[in-house]
């Protein structure tokens, strides 16, 4: 997708949250723009495989982008999410 940036190349002081689903979920509240596109993207982030398992971005990231806002959620560990 034009614009977007790999996750390789996201520089670690752009980092806003780390933790479990249920607080990454609670984190995005604040910058998605409604409950119906917060559930979209809960589909998207659930089909997420944990990058220490996959070792591939491509299973472990989605991107989300809102008027504001170009986030990028990374399922680290099976319970850990960036």
């Amino acid at each position: 997708m034009p614009g977007t940036i790999p996750s390789e190349e996201m520089p670690e002081d752009k980092l806003v949250f780390i933790g479990d689903l249920a607080s990454l979920y609670r984190k995005l509240k604040n910058y998605v723009l409604s409950t119906e596109d917060l559930i979209t993207e809960k589909e998207s982030i659930e089909k997420l495989d944990p990058y220490s398992e996959t070792n591939s971005w491509d299973k472990s990231m989605t991107q989300i982008f809102t008027d504001e806002y170009n986030i990028e959620v990374l399922r680290v560990l099976p319970a850990e999410y960036k």
